[in-house]
């Protein structure tokens, strides 16, 4: 079954290609018949998308454990026995009572209850926070591990090199950006606290022609440049770029969306004045806004799916039309 999307993706993709290459060599008054397509092709081609990779995916649910009653002795057993320098300490019901680790050990008699000397002072997470979620409470707690808590009971662990094995296979080697599945994360939670956001999509122009008539090792180096461009030209804590996918990138930012466009136009002309080699050029779409609050029953994740797909179209209505950038005309899931 994967394969068939994978297949059904590309075959989109190339009759997308296709038509973006029919479309300019009509009158413009024409263009409109193709751009009738494009929402079926675009709804095809995302069919198989990149979700948003939670913790339960990744956490180690074989929690080594020790009640808070037991001595010290049973700690520096368990430890040395499994070779691990921390231990999960359960309250007698079972709850989450806190941690100990081998530093914490460290010349106290063994006859010593765990409960006297244990860390309570934790930092937990559910089991809904997301892999980049997790990283950035990480390492803001300056911790190596999280227990995972639900309903005030331990269901499992994860650590930083669990996370940060995960997050290299959610790294496009070439460019070395983030996939599809941080843009979704980094957007569904910028929803729930930035009162506007926006979603660019980047699509070089006839990367297929770049990849036939000069090779793929000059496509390569185009997608290096553009990703380059993006790290460069984006504000920390303000503009999160990803490789979406083949030759397209895209950015979730809170600037409101008048700046967006101006950032986008610039990034677009710099990329055409960077790239010596080859005449590369981008065509991007824009989609987001202010907005005010959820509607009733409203699931971020529909929200940021609806923004890709419109932002996506907008960025193949500019290449129909040659016009660099367009902006989304339709509403996404939130009032503006």
């Amino acid at each position: 079954m994967r394969n068939s999307l994978t297949f059904l993706s590309r075959l989109v993709k190339i009759y997308l290609g296709f038509l973006i290459a029919v479309a300019r060599k009509i009158p413009a008054n024409h263009e409109s018949l193709f751009l009738v397509f494009i929402p079926v092709l675009h709804a095809l081609q995302y069919r198989k998308a990149e979700a948003t990779v939670k913790i339960t995916e990744i956490m180690n649910r074989n929690v080594l454990t020790v009640c808070q009653d037991q001595p010290v002795s049973q700690a520096v057993h368990l430890m040395e026995k499994h070779k691990v320098g921390g231990l999960v300490v359960l309250a007698p019901d079972g709850t989450l009572a806190g941690i100990v680790t081998s530093r914490d050990l460290r010349g106290v008699p063994t006859s010593q209850p765990i409960s006297e000397i244990m860390s309570r002072d934790l930092t937990v997470i559910d089991p809904a926070t997301s892999l980049w979620e997790a990283m950035d409470i990480m390492n803001q707690a300056g911790v190596e591990r999280l227990p995972v808590v639900a309903a005030k009971k331990l269901i499992g662990i994860v650590t930083k090199i669990d996370l940060l094995t995960t997050i290299a296979r959610h790294t496009d080697s070439l460019t070395g950006l983030y996939t599809a599945a941080y843009l979704r994360d980094t957007a569904e939670r910028l929803l729930q606290t930035a009162p506007e956001i926006c979603i660019i999509f980047f699509d070089i122009d006839d990367f297929g022609l770049i990849n036939k008539l000069l090779g793929h090792s000059q496509g390569d180096q185009c997608l290096r440049l553009v990703a380059n461009l993006l790290c460069c030209q984006s504000k920390p804590g303000q503009d999160f770029p990803c490789r979406y996918g083949g030759d397209e990138f895209a950015v979730v930012s809170t600037r409101p969306l008048e700046d967006a466009v101006v950032w986008a136009r610039s990034l677009t002309e710099e990329a055409e004045r960077s790239c010596k080699s080859v005449s590369l050029s981008l065509s991007a779409g824009i989609a987001g806004g202010r907005r005010r609050s959820f509607r009733p029953g409203t699931n971020p994740a529909d929200v940021v799916e609806s923004l890709i797909n419109l932002a996506s179209l907008a960025s193949t209505r500019a290449k129909l039309k040659r016009s660099r950038i367009e902006v989304a005309s339709g509403e996404p899931p939130l009032p503006n």
